[in-house]
């Protein structure tokens, strides 16, 4: 079969936790997040300490944007922390009677790192903001010497992912070995990164989420959405989706229909490679099918090239 450049694969097979919670201990986390008014567009960012013990978190919060301050506290369920407003300052000036808040979504969590979003927010005091484009992430305090930097090289590794995602949207082409080319490199530095978190002896052999998994789910995403996206592209997104763990056992129940409809997707493929006869557009599909270990497609695609005949 004619040979195609995919990427190495290293994905643990052990699951990682089914609830979604804060491990007790010190937490200090990172967020950024979109806030428009009718009279602001900004870009908040700041960051955030708490302890988790006995279900239960307490701490505080602050994060700013251009001349406004925003501080509070943090409380509620180790499943679902609660951020609360008690002061904003904007252009030096206390803002009385201040209220509203919000809830954070565990979207991922391992024992040394938490990931989330923001849900029920209430902006009623910030004029009704339209609170958007969220990233929250936490790590335990102890497991990073140096919060500050790790939350920088996510925040940098995140943002070159998504150029990847805004090159594809664009219809740019992308050199050097396409999305692969991009891609792996700032994989291994994710699992770099990532590796560079220290893990208490009770962690065990959880399942593997990169560092960047949300990003490249929205690659896949836009591979979904574009079922006229070449061969190469696909698959080099897929091998990548599983190597992030998007995709395989373990991975977190808001992915499952990701790779359903990406199995859809090959399965079309694979059908109107058949019809068109083209012979290396299914030897592709057939490799990335065996490594995703989807033997039903794999198989289909080896009886398509049989049928095909010589």
């Amino acid at each position: 079969m004619t040979g195609v450049l995919l990427l190495t694969l290293t994905v643990p097979a052990s699951a990682q936790t089914s609830e979604l919670r804060a491990a007790e201990g010190e937490w200090v986390g990172f967020i950024s997040f979109r806030g428009v008014t009718a009279q602001s567009d900004l870009r908040f960012r700041g960051n955030f300490e708490f302890a988790s013990t006995g279900g239960e978190v307490e701490g505080t919060f602050q994060w700013g944007a251009g001349v406004t301050q925003i501080g509070g506290v943090v409380s509620g369920s180790d499943t679902r922390p609660r951020f609360d407003l008690t002061s904003v300052v904007s252009n030096g000036v206390d803002i009385p009677d201040v209220s509203g808040g919000g809830g954070i979504l565990l979207t991922a969590a391992t024992c040394e790192r938490l990931e989330g979003t923001g849900v029920d927010i209430d902006v009623e005091m910030m004029g009704r903001a339209d609170i958007g484009e969220i990233v929250w992430w936490a790590v335990r305090g102890e497991a990073s010497s140096d919060p500050a930097a790790f939350f920088e090289a996510l925040e940098d590794l995140q943002d070159e992912v998504s150029a990847l995602l805004d090159s594809l949207d664009a219809g740019a082409v992308i050199a050097g070995g396409g999305i692969v080319g991009r891609l792996e490199p700032l994989l291994a530095e994710a699992e770099s990164l990532a590796a560079r978190l220290d893990r208490t002896e009770s962690c065990g052999l959880e399942f593997y989420r990169s560092i960047v998994a949300d990003e490249v789910a929205r690659l896949l995403e836009y591979v979904l959405d574009n079922p006229e996206v070449d061969v190469f592209t696909l698959a080099q997104v897929l091998l990548a989706a599983l190597r992030a763990g998007v995709f395989g056992a373990g991975a977190e129940s808001a992915d499952a229909g990701l790779e359903a409809a990406a199995q859809g997707l090959v399965a079309d493929r694979i059908a109107s490679a058949e019809a068109a006869e083209n012979v290396v557009e299914l030897e592709i599909l057939s490799l990335v099918a065996e490594d995703l270990g989807w033997e039903d497609l794999a198989t289909e695609a080896v009886l398509a090239l049989i049928r095909i005949g010589p």
